[in-house]
C-alpha cells in the first residue's frame, strides 16, 4: 500500500506557505489513494475548513473521520466535517460524552477496543487511560504507520502496545507525544531510548510533543526525524520507504 499523510492543523506554521494557518490542535488527512481517512479535526472549524480547502484535499474521498480522542483541540472542525456526514461517519473512542451531541447529526461509530477503520487501517483504543484515546495504525506490508493524537496513555506504551500487537516494524511514527510539559532532561532520555530503539523507524513530531524532544531526536538521529509542521507531506512507499515532501503554493 501507498501512503501519504498531509498535516491539515498542528502547532508549527508551515515555515514556506502563508495561506495555511497553525493553531494548538491536530489533524491529519491520511491519503490511501482509492479513498482516504481523517485523523482529528484541529481546534476550531475556520483553521481546519481554510487549511483542507486550500491544501486541495477532497472530503468526498473520505471514508470515516476517526477522533483520537474528545478534548477541543482535536475536534473543533467537526462541524466542517458534519456538513458532509450523510457520507463520512464519525469513530469515537468508548465511553464517549461527545456521542450523545452527534447522535442527531450523523453517523456515529464507537471503538471500545479495535475497530477496522478500512482494508489494512485500524483504529486501537485504550480503555485503560485516565482519557480514553485512540490511536490509528496503517499496514503498509513490509510494518505499519502509527499514527497518535495526544498519546494520554502514554506514547512509549502506546508504541510498544502496537508492535506487540501487530508483530511489524513501526515505519513511521507520527502525531502528538504529550512531552510538552516534560522536563528536559526526561525529553531527552526518551529521545534518546527512541532513537534506539529496535523496529522503530521514523519519528514525526507533531502538536503537543515539545520541542526538546523534538530537536532531541533531530540531534540524536537525524536519519529517522521527520519535520513536523501543517501543511507537512509525509509518503510512505509500498517498499516501507519514508519521504517527507515540500509543497508550495
Amino acid at each position: 500500500m501507498k501512503l501519504r499523510l498531509v498535516v491539515v492543523v498542528d502547532n508549527e506554521y508551515c515555515p514556506y506557505r502563508r495561506d495555511v494557518y497553525g493553531e494548538w490542535g491536530l489533524s491529519i488527512y491520511v491519503d490511501l489513494g482509492d479513498r482516504a481517512v481523517l485523523f482529528d479535526t484541529g481546534a476550531s472549524s475556520e483553521v481546519f475548513r481554510n487549511n483542507f480547502q486550500v491544501l486541495g484535499l477532497d472530503m468526498s474521498k473520505v471514508s470515516m473521520c476517526v477522533i483520537s480522542h474528545e478534548h477541543g483541540d482535536h475536534t473543533g472542525g467537526l462541524e466542517y466535517v458534519v456538513e458532509y456526514c450523510h457520507k463520512v461517519p464519525i469513530l469515537l473512542p468508548s465511553p464517549s460524552r461527545l456521542a450523545r451531541e452527534l447522535a442527531g447529526l450523523c453517523r456515529v461509530e464507537l471503538n471500545p477496543e479495535e475497530y477496522k477503520v478500512a482494508e489494512n487501517v485500524y483504529a486501537i483504543n485504550f480503555t485503560k487511560s485516565f482519557i480514553p484515546e485512540q490511536c490509528l495504525v496503517i499496514d503498509v506490508g513490509p510494518g505499519v504507520v502509527l499514527v497518535t493524537g495526544c498519546s494520554h496513555p502514554g506514547i512509549e506504551h502506546m508504541v510498544r502496545t502496537v508492535m506487540g500487537k501487530f508483530k511489524k516494524d513501526i515505519l513511521l511514527l507520527i502525531g502528538g507525544f504529550h512531552l510538552f510539559n516534560l522536563p528536559p532532561r526526561d525529553a531527552e532520555q526518551l529521545a534518546d531510548k527512541f532513537c534506539r530503539m529496535r523496529g522503530l523507524g521514523k519519528i514525526c513530531p507533531l502538536h503537543c510533543t515539545g520541542r526538546t524532544f523534538s530537536e532531541a531526536v533531530r540531534r540524536i538521529c537525524p536519519d529517522r526525524y521527520v519535520p513536523g509542521h501543517t501543511a507537512a507531506i509525509i509518503e510512505v512507499g509500498e517498499d516501507g520507504s519514508v519521504r517527507y515532501v515540500q509543497q508550495f503554493s
